[in-house]
């Protein structure tokens, strides 16, 4: 059975997952550690649309508007598109991780039920010619 090991800096565990944008192999841990510039992203849209809604608030209070309401509505529904384009990205992505996780689960699991399968049928047969040879010995 062949292991691939993480690719993630000085780590030697066992891969569960491979990167769907850089094709590093990578074990739970580092592949956590991968993901997080996604929460950055996350963060700095969510900073964005703040700015955005404080910005509408601000013209609404002050009744002071440098652009109509229009272009601030245009605004939050371009925001919210993104949001939601991102988010199914983000989803297929991960559906996309996911299923690989359990794919390659399956085949180690399978590789793993072969070899002891195998070894086991291997010890049978052992243990038979062993049997056999002893109870030569006590024809004799």
């Amino acid at each position: 059975m062949s292991t691939v090991l993480c690719e993630g800096d000085g780590c030697n565990q066992l891969t569960v997952a491979k990167c769907m944008h850089c094709d590093n192999h990578l074990c739970l841990k580092c592949l956590t550690q991968h993901q997080q510039p996604i929460d950055t992203q996350i963060f700095q849209l969510t900073n964005d649309m703040n700015k955005l809604l404080s910005l509408s608030l601000l013209n609404d209070d002050n009744k002071q508007s440098n652009h109509p309401q229009i272009n601030v509505n245009k605004q939050f529904m371009s925001v919210m598109e993104q949001i939601d384009l991102w988010e199914m990205i983000m989803t297929k992505k991960l559906n996309d991780l996911v299923s690989h996780a359990r794919q390659s689960l399956r085949n180690s699991f399978e590789q793993i039920s072969f070899e002891i399968e195998e070894w086991s049928t291997e010890r049978q047969i052992e243990l038979q010619q062993l049997a056999l040879d002893i109870g030569k010995y006590f024809k004799k």
